[in-house]
């Protein structure tokens, strides 16, 4: 997090988004999602928080086209958001 300007101290608050545990830190500066069979309708709902950066698991999409829709997602509602799968 201090690599991406966050400090430890930020508030963190846990939702869910479309039945999937989302991370939302510094209100909202950073999402991170970790679930497994996360949709591209929570990838979307995610996008239109317009996070500066969003974090996925890397196995943790529904499926392949879910996984491969994650940069097309995020260029409609927020192309300035910094993409991350680990």
């Amino acid at each position: 997090m201090l690599d991406l300007g966050i400090l430890l101290s930020s508030k963190i608050e846990k939702t869910t988004i479309f039945d999937k545990e989302v991370f939302s830190v510094a209100d909202g500066y950073l999402i991170a999602c970790f679930d497994t069979g996360v949709t591209e309708d929570a990838v979307r709902a995610i996008a239109q928080r317009k996070p500066m950066y969003a974090v996925f698991r890397d196995s943790g999409m529904e499926n392949d086209s879910a996984f491969a829709n994650i940069d097309q997602i995020f260029a409609t509602y927020s192309p300035l958001t910094v993409r991350k799968v680990l």
